[in-house]
């Protein structure tokens, strides 16, 4: 749940304020309501890529792989992102689209392979809530952010801590869990 939960906060601190933040660094609002749907786009192929990754390579590891993705697309934006340029938009939507989602794929696959069918209701249930604490809480501060300081710098570096934060409890479940046998 708590993987679910930071990386819900960081993921949505930042989407929902990336045409603004786009705008405001001085691309053409159609080009940065372009580059979200670049995004959904790219995600056809991701989500179902990475899914299928993460039965070859492990949870854990394409769960660090897809997140440090976003991680990367978000610094590079703060970064590149100039205005001028089209390269960072692009890299942006491959990064970004290609690992949009993952943290709810992954994290439900790896709640699958430890919990019983007979319980996972239930584990799906407390996960999904982490997700949708992340979905309130997330863009609320990257607002709040916004309106203390009058950029995103500070909000999506607080973005990519939780980012980080949720991949430490992905491993953190892989190094301290055996599968569950019992009743939840």
């Amino acid at each position: 749940m708590l993987a679910r939960l930071f990386a819900s906060l960081g993921t949505h601190l930042t989407s929902v304020h990336l045409v603004a933040f786009f705008v405001g660094s001085g691309y053409d609002p159609l080009l940065a309501a372009s580059a979200i749907a670049g995004v959904g786009l790219v995600s056809v192929i991701g989500r179902p890529l990475s899914g299928a990754l993460s039965d070859v390579m492990g949870r854990e590891l394409m769960y660090t792989v897809g997140l440090g993705m976003h991680m990367s697309a978000i610094v590079l934006m703060l970064a590149l992102g100039n205005g001028q340029s089209m390269w960072p938009i692009l890299l942006f939507i491959g990064l970004s689209g290609l690992s949009d989602g993952i943290g709810g794929l992954i994290v439900g696959a790896k709640a699958g392979d430890l919990f019983p069918s007979t319980d996972l209701g239930l584990v799906m249930g407390m996960v999904q809530m982490g997700r949708g604490l992340g979905i309130v809480v997330g863009p609320l501060i990257g607002g709040l952010m916004f309106n203390l300081y009058g950029n995103y710098l500070l909000a999506f570096l607080i973005a990519v801590f939780l980012i980080t934060v949720a991949i430490g409890c992905m491993w953190g479940v892989r190094l301290t869990s055996r599968r569950y046998t019992g009743r939840v």
